[in-house]
């Protein structure tokens, strides 16, 4: 990788732009295909990374680590396979393996499906790849917004339900004001609440020195006003 893309990758640091659902859009398996990689002006695919590269900024590994899997993969394989299709490795001129971000995220999805990576790390791995695409401007700020999870709804459609249940608990606040009335005697309908006889019958036991006790004949307003009630 270039100075310039070690300067990206450490620009791309951005904990906004993380995300556990590391699911691609509009249906797609992957993020990101060969036709999205920019070229440089030699008409090179830019970035690529060496294999150390690839072990320490992706998986957080030594190269040998990538480099005995690739030998399990040379002799038993069922590694560097997706879906039963052994991955490409690209290679330069001097016959040392470099790697585009397209590599790497087949990579990815090669060692969490072999069992060589857990799902932590695999996310990790997409987020940077994520990240780092974003900064070659090859993913969008679209790409990049968190989309809701399963079953969530979008921003305006979380604002409409909070509106609908703050409607619905407007009504019902309404309506048991209502019915406290309808329940409530004469006197607290009036809103003449320490003629009650629930607060006479509070004067009454305050005035006995009573601290604690309980009400025992109520009216249906009591329990929403009991402070209303204390003038008797």
């Amino acid at each position: 990788m270039d100075r310039e893309g070690m300067r990206r990758v450490e620009q791309a640091v951005t904990p906004d732009l993380m995300a556990l659902d590391v699911t691609p859009p509009d249906g797609r398996r992957f993020w990101l295909s060969d036709s999205m990689l920019p070229e440089g002006r030699r008409g090179q695919i830019k970035p690529t990374f060496t294999i150390t590269q690839v072990a320490k900024v992706f998986f957080a590994r030594s190269a040998d680590w990538l480099r005995w899997l690739g030998t399990k993969q040379n002799a038993e394989g069922g590694v560097f396979e997706l879906d039963g299709q052994a991955l490409e490795i690209k290679r330069t001129e001097s016959g040392n393996r470099v790697y585009t971000l397209v590599d790497v995220e087949r990579l990815a999805h090669a060692l969490l499906e072999h069992g060589k990576i857990d799902g932590v790390q695999f996310t990790t791995a997409i987020n940077i790849l994520r990240l780092m695409a974003y900064q070659y401007k090859i993913l969008t700020d679209q790409d990049m917004t968190p989309r809701p999870a399963a079953g969530q709804l979008p921003i305006e459609g979380i604002d409409r339900q909070i509106n609908e249940i703050g409607k619905k608990a407007a009504a019902q606040a309404a309506d048991d004001e209502l019915r406290q009335r309808d329940e409530s005697c004469e006197s607290c309908q009036r809103d003449e609440h320490e003629v009650c006889d629930v607060a006479y019958e509070i004067a009454v036991k305050r005035n006995r020195g009573l601290a604690n006790f309980t009400v025992e004949d109520h009216c249906g307003c009591y329990f929403a006003a009991p402070d209303k009630h204390t003038g008797g």
